[in-house]
């Protein structure tokens, strides 16, 4: 008689919840295409923008059939919440319950919820309800203002950092934590995908790194208004000595790492 297949596998290998994944990794990827798109653009004195990726959906909502766009987007980033919210407590991908493991199921859940809350502020912007706030300010606030606002604070800048340097580590052996499929995958798709992650993760890996101090500091100045998001991180960027240029090769990798995530989308192993 044959053991019975865990209930992780069986909610992962769901081909509902494979469809919404890829859907989920193509929203993903989408949002940062548009960010760094954008931001290259403004580098290279085309115009641009530098934005985040609640801003990034307002962004592909002022395209011709934005709404169109804006809704499948929405349907991905639910989805992309949910497969990371499966990754956290089922498991599938097999992390296990140790130290290191946990965290990164921590890190998952934590993601779960940001989609989450992306995917209801796309839904909030189709109804002409959405607050255009700084939501990453408003959540630093609630935080740093608590009790033990420094100390939490801290502890999330030092998560921020761990992820910053986990990307540089993909960023440097090229090994992403993501299987692609071969079938279908041509020599030039697989060197696309190399030379995106690369790119990608390391520039992930700045943007993280300066949230990190920025964080830090707003926790132990107990200053919230210090925190940024990923367009305050890219102002301080360009503020910089040479920031065009450090703005332009940061943007064109928020690109890539965009362009990764739709190769994912694609060709990702599911569940793993």
């Amino acid at each position: 008689m044959s053991e019975p297949t865990p209930i992780s596998t069986t909610i992962a290998e769901n081909r509902i919840v494979e469809k919404l994944t890829r859907l989920g990794y193509l929203a993903h990827g989408l949002i940062y295409v548009v960010i760094g798109g954008l931001a290259a653009s403004l580098a290279a004195g085309l115009g641009g923008a530098l934005t985040d990726p609640a801003g990034a959906i307002e962004a592909i909502l002022n395209r011709p059939y934005g709404d169109v766009a804006v809704v499948i987007t929405t349907v991905g980033l639910a989805g992309y919440s949910l497969w990371r919210l499966i990754q956290a407590i089922a498991d599938p991908d097999h992390q296990g319950a140790g130290l290191k493991g946990l965290a990164v199921r921590i890190g998952r859940g934590i993601s779960s919820a940001g989609y989450g809350a992306l995917a209801i502020f796309a839904v909030q912007l189709l109804a002409g309800t959405a607050d255009h706030g700084n939501g990453t300010l408003n959540s630093a606030a609630r935080i740093l203002t608590q009790p033990l606002g420094a100390m939490l604070g801290t502890i999330i800048a030092l998560i921020v950092f761990g992820v910053a340097l986990e990307d540089v580590r993909k960023a440097c052996t090229a090994r992403f934590g993501e299987r692609l499929d071969p079938k279908g995958l041509t020599a030039t798709k697989r060197m696309w995908s190399r030379c995106t992650g690369v790119w990608g993760f390391a520039a992930r890996a700045v943007i993280l790194a300066f949230a990190g101090c920025f964080l830090f500091l707003a926790a132990w100045d107990g200053n919230p208004s210090e925190v940024r998001s990923i367009s305050g991180v890219l102002a301080s960027i360009f503020d910089l000595p040479h920031g065009d240029w450090m703005l332009g090769a940061v943007g064109l990798g928020l690109a890539a790492y965009g362009c990764f995530m739709i190769l994912l989308a694609c060709y990702r192993r599911h569940p793993y």
